[in-house]
């Protein structure tokens, strides 16, 4: 004899609304794939013996951590439904927090995505589902997904495995942003896995031409990825520290570590936000405010890089950096070469083809 309740527990789970007995009654095909012939009134009994049989199951102390039945009058009758705990798993409302930051984010393909959120849903209320669903259909389609087709699931976890063992690993690379870049072949350490601006990177330590480095890989533009003899090693004290490195650097460039003083004269949450390890000088409330607030006068360890470049560029009306004075020649002539791109009526549009850095 199969196991009624336990096949009639699974689809109230996993079922996207509560039921009557009548209702389970009409779903009895789907619900079990035996006893099709049975009398109605037969079926009635079944389907009433096995809510008793979960009802009673689950309240049990240690069943009541992982599921919560209900049984909600509605009329004459009863509905009946089973949901996740949403002290143990994933509740209501982290659902719906992390499916609009996931949407926003738009790290992951148009099935990645949904994947992801359809087996959120799983582990939710059947009521909140819905709600759910209209965040996912609110402004989205499947033009706000990025458009890279590559599994990054599996090679994420893959290389998280490599990092956990702290095993060499080889694989193909060509750098896409660099038109008519070739595929090299590459060989490091892995160390760390990070999200930034739409992607994921890989950070790793190489050592070439008798010169050690850290470098950042694109995670979709990596090739044929597998394990090597380790012949790169860091021990403990020259491990980087991820959570005091990452926020050094911006959109995944590598860079010189350098220190910028600068005064902002904005809301300066904003900049506590970006760069949590920023040192506040002063506060200056006799400046001009250009937007309100009192101008901040700021310091802050970057990686100084074409990301650093294209943060400072983008602040340009409320940043002004003061030191080094390297960095602060390189943005004015970075400026400059911008400004060229918009000639005024009359003047030549003169737009230089030399993208680096003139620092």
């Amino acid at each position: 004899m199969e196991n009624r309740p336990l096949r009639l527990f699974h689809y109230l789970l996993t079922n996207a609304q509560a039921l009557t007995t009548e209702e389970l009654i009409q779903k009895w095909d789907k619900i079990f794939d035996f006893d099709h012939n049975m009398q109605v009134s037969a079926k009635k009994r079944a389907i009433q013996r096995g809510l008793k049989s979960i009802e009673d199951a689950l309240s049990d102390p240690q069943m009541k951590e992982l599921f919560i039945y209900h049984k909600v009058r509605s009329g004459k009758v009863y509905e009946y439904s089973i949901d996740y705990n949403g002290e143990t798993f994933i509740n209501n409302q982290e659902a719906l927090v992390l499916t609009k930051i996931l949407l926003a984010s738009r790290a992951l393909n148009d099935l990645e995505t949904t994947t992801i959120i359809n087996k959120w849903q799983n582990m939710i209320s059947t009521k909140a589902r819905k709600t759910i669903k209209s965040a996912v259909n609110e402004n989205f389609d499947n033009e706000s997904y990025i458009i890279d087709s590559n599994d990054r699931e599996e090679t994420i976890w893959k290389l998280e495995e490599y990092i956990q063992s702290r095993s060499n690993i080889r694989f193909n690379y060509r750098n896409l942003e660099v038109s008519g870049s070739p595929e090299v072949n590459e060989e490091i350490l892995p160390l760390h896995v990070f999200f930034d601006n739409y992607y994921f990177f890989l950070k790793g330590y190489k050592f070439e031409n008798n010169r050690s480095q850290f470098k950042t890989y694109r995670i979709d533009w990596m090739k044929d990825i597998i394990k090597v003899k380790s012949k790169i090693k860091l021990i403990g004290q020259n491990m980087p520290q991820n959570s005091k490195e990452d926020p050094k650097s911006l959109f995944a460039y590598d860079g010189e570590e350098k220190s910028l003083e600068f005064e902002y004269y904005g809301f300066p949450d904003y900049i506590y936000d970006k760069f949590p390890q920023v040192e506040l000088e002063k506060v200056e409330p006799d400046k001009p405010k250009k937007f309100g607030f009192p101008v901040h006068k700021m310091r802050v360890k970057i990686h100084y890089s074409d990301g650093v470049k294209m943060w400072l560029l983008s602040q340009a009306t409320v940043l002004k950096v003061l030191s080094p004075p390297e960095v602060v020649e390189d943005l004015r002539n970075l400026l400059e070469d911008g400004l060229k791109m918009y000639p005024r009526k009359g003047e030549k549009n003169e737009i230089s083809t030399d993208l680096d850095s003139k620092a």
